[in-house]
Formats: structure tokens, C-alpha cells, sequence
């Protein structure tokens, strides 16, 4: 074979490798696209289907910090609200006719942890309807309506006709009297002795000032005195409030500052 030959076939062979070394590869994109795709939607899909408890120590521990934290920020606020009803409390229907008083009222309690005590002077026939109402309303309704009076016990109810009876109060004011006063004092000025003084005057207009004496010293004194008697006006008050009929009384007394109304 000639030299030409070995040459050229040099020349081809390094050619070839130099073209196979500079040959761009496009890299596997989808490939990797896939394998990052598929890496998510496995942790997706183990999140989904991990046991809701296995995220509860978490939660719970931030749920303890954020509370202490409020606790810590916010004051206690207290907020009367209304007495909510309880059980002892449920409402219920009322229809009686001609029903006796006495029976009447025995038979709001039944089947209640209430007590109820009816004077043996509680009489007459009671006629009444209601609706989705508790004992307490029920017994205030006929007492009401039928001239009846009762009192909320530690037992339960007391049912009596009306009476007199007798209240005592307590009023913290002090056993003592009041009283102010207010003086006022007005001293007229004469405008036509100010011109006087200013211009100077006459010497017969001096020998006229001379002559009326002591006109400077003339005022007018307005004393006003206040005197504040609260026991004295309690007593009178409430005697004209309850008045004095069929035994009703108003005993005051300011030392021990008890009211006693019968």
C-alpha cells in the first residue's frame, strides 16, 4: 500500500474522532422532568394519606404557646352576662279551669326539684293559660292576677294572700345634720357723685356733699341658709309613699340607721 494511502487513512480516522468528541448530547430533560414530577406527587400522596394524630403534637404544642401568650398579652375580662336557664328552670305549658288554688300550685312542682308551700287561707278557683313558661313564671302570673303574694325560700315557695308585713333596711348615711350658708353684700354707688369727684365740683357743691353725711356707707346685706335633714325627710317620704292606713307604719331610726316599713 502506498504512503498516500496510510496518510490519508490517518487523516480520516482523526477526523472521525474529533467530530464524535465535539458532538453535542441534548440531555435528557424529559427524564429528569419525570423523575422530579414523580418525587412530588409521592410526598403529595403521603401527606394525604398520613394519620390526622401524626400532625397533632405539632399543632397542640402551638396551641399551648399561642394560649399562654394571649394569657400573658390580654387581661381577664369578666362579663356579666344574663343567667342562662337551667334544667331545674324548663319551660312548660299551663292551661287550668276552675282549677282550686291550693291544687294549682302543688301541681306546677310535680315532677320539679321545687318545693311549694300554700297558706290554708289560700282559696278560690284559679282559670289560667300560658305557654313555655318556668315555675317561678307561672306562680308569679297567678299571684298576680289572683291577689296572691309569694316568697322565693330556701325550701322552695311560700304562697300566701296578701298581708301586711314587715321589711327592715339598712341605710349607711351618717346621723348628721347639713346645713350651708351664703352671704351677699351689694353697695350702690352714685354715678352723680364719680362726676363729681372727676370734674372736682363747686365750693357750694362741697359744702352740699359735706352736709349729707354718711350716704358712702349705705348697702344691702342677702343671707341665705340651707338646712338638710335627710332622716327627717326619709320618714316623710316614705310615710306619704305608704301612708297609715290598716296598720301600716315607718319607724326610722338614725343611730343604728335601720328603716323598719310595715
Amino acid at each position: 500500500m502506498s504512503k498516500n494511502f496510510f496518510v490519508k487513512l490517518f487523516f480520516f480516522i482523526a477526523g472521525s474522532v474529533i467530530l464524535t468528541s465535539c458532538t453535542i448530547h441534548e440531555p435528557r430533560q424529559a427524564h429528569v422532568q419525570d423523575a422530579i414530577d414523580g418525587a412530588l406527587n409521592e410526598g403529595i400522596h403521603d401527606n394525604l394519606t398520613k394519620p390526622a394524630h401524626a400532625s397533632t403534637p405539632r399543632h397542640h404544642k402551638y396551641t399551648i404557646s399561642k394560649t399562654t401568650l394571649n394569657s400573658m398579652l390580654i387581661p381577664a375580662v369578666d362579663v356579666n352576662l344574663p343567667d342562662v336557664k337551667t334544667t331545674n328552670d324548663a319551660e312548660f305549658d299551663v292551661r287550668a279551669v276552675d282549677l282550686p288554688a291550693n291544687t294549682f300550685f302543688t301541681s306546677l312542682v310535680k315532677n320539679t326539684p321545687d318545693n311549694v308551700l300554700v297558706d290554708p287561707d289560700v282559696n278560690g278557683n284559679i282559670s289560667l293559660v300560658l305557654r313555655n313558661v318556668t315555675v317561678r313564671e307561672a306562680i308569679e302570673a297567678a299571684c298576680s292576677a289572683y291577689g296572691f303574694q309569694y316568697e322565693k325560700t330556701a325550701y322552695g315557695y311560700h304562697i300566701e294572700t296578701k298581708k301586711l308585713v314587715t321589711k327592715v333596711f339598712t341605710i349607711n348615711y351618717l346621723d348628721v345634720s347639713r346645713s350651708g350658708t351664703s352671704k351677699t353684700r351689694v353697695t350702690p354707688t352714685s354715678i352723680t357723685d364719680i362726676i363729681q369727684n372727676n370734674s372736682g365740683g363747686t365750693s357750694g357743691s362741697t359744702g352740699s356733699r359735706a352736709g349729707q353725711g354718711g350716704t358712702d356707707d349705705d348697702s344691702s346685706n342677702v343671707q341665705t341658709t340651707i338646712d338638710n335633714n335627710f332622716w327627717k325627710d326619709l320618714k316623710t317620704s316614705l310615710g306619704e309613699l305608704i301612708g297609715d292606713k290598716d296598720g301600716r307604719t315607718v319607724v326610722v331610726n338614725p343611730s343604728s340607721g335601720l328603716v323598719i316599713v310595715r
